[in-house]
């Protein structure tokens, strides 16, 4: 026996709805700059992070740096270009813009847009810097634009290079307990070692330089018959 329904029509309007609230989203495109670090007078890579599930062909954005520590070079296109081209200029002080382009409308993949070439300054002191982005422009295929879905910062962490520990002459008091000074990069932490092998090395303590020299104290030297040490720079 064979049965028949009959559903009303409301039913399936009802389903339609259903199956549009269940598809996904697509996420709009979002840049971010990666964290990166570096020594006073050296040259560091900053890359760029791009990301969408939509179909962006071309962009333009603004890479926002401090200028009184930074100088940045060339912007070099990276494994998220597919036949594109990129160009990049300075557009003022502290600001690089660049340019990403395809004359096949080719979309962009997710990766690595850019790499930012910067050069730190000599005599930049330890300090972590912000980098930004701004005034950024997505375009489709079709030519309209399409919003960010978000643009985020990065940071460079600079360091000096600093002078490796010395470590003065020991001297045994009648506890037991040797001392001597460090001296080493002024303001800079160290982290003092002990060893009766010099193959396994122990923490004893972590030091900081405040006037360049520093002394230093091991209370615990009682418990060896001899020990070597050394100061490690602490980045």
């Amino acid at each position: 026996m064979s049965r028949s329904f009959n559903y009303p029509r409301s039913f399936y309007h009802l389903l339609c709805v259903a199956f549009l609230f269940w598809t996904p989203a697509r996420a709009g495109p979002a840049l971010n700059v990666g964290d990166a670090s570096g020594v006073a007078g050296s040259t560091v890579i900053v890359p760029n992070y791009f990301t969408t599930d939509t179909n962006i062909v071309a962009l333009q954005y603004d890479l926002i740096y401090d200028p009184s520590i930074l100088t940045a070079g060339p912007s070099v296109g990276a494994d998220a270009l597919a036949n594109h081209l990129l160009d990049s200029s300075s557009f003022g002080p502290g600001i690089r813009r660049v340019l990403v382009y395809s004359l096949t409308n080719a979309r962009l993949t997710n990766g690595v847009l850019a790499d930012h070439i910067l050069f730190i300054a000599t005599g930049a002191p330890d300090a972590t810097t912000s980098i930004t982005l701004t005034n950024a422009i997505f375009s489709n295929a079709q030519g309209a634009k399409v919003e960010p879905e978000g643009l985020l910062g990065g940071s460079l962490l600079i360091v000096s290079l600093a002078t490796p520990a010395r470590l003065g002459s020991l001297l045994l008091s009648t506890n037991g307990h040797v001392q001597f000074e460090v001296t080493g990069a002024e303001n800079r932490r160290y982290l003092i070692q002990a060893s009766t092998n010099l193959i396994q090395w122990t923490d004893l303590s972590t030091i900081v330089a405040a006037a360049g020299a520093v002394e230093f104290t091991d209370s615990t030297a009682t418990n060896s018959s001899y020990r070597f040490y050394r100061a490690v720079l602490v980045p």
